[in-house]
């Protein structure tokens, strides 16, 4: 996660409490995640979630097919078309639909 900070990422924590029974390791966002960054590389064993911005949709295809195939794609946003090309154009390792 470090790697991460050093190249402009931030760390947004995803829980405010830090009470008695606070979890060791709390969740974390990473937002802005250069795409060289190691925890984009490597094995995450934290619970870290890092995100990287991509401009629009083709880009993000792009990007996604050319790394390893994803394990799970999981889809947030609103518009119809472009969730379908997103199935259509995005290579996974499983599919349930």
């Amino acid at each position: 996660m470090s790697d991460a900070l050093d190249r402009g990422a931030k760390a947004i924590p995803l829980l405010s409490n830090r009470g008695a029974g606070a979890r060791p390791f709390e969740p974390i966002a990473l937002i802005n995640v250069s795409t060289e960054a190691r925890v984009l590389h490597e094995e995450i064993c934290d619970p870290i979630l890092p995100i990287v911005n991509i401009a629009n949709t083709a880009e993000t295809i792009t990007y996604i097919n050319s790394k390893p195939h994803p394990l799970a794609l999981f889809w947030f946003g609103k518009d119809k078309m472009n969730m379908q090309r997103v199935l259509n154009e995005i290579r996974l390792r499983r599919r349930n639909d």
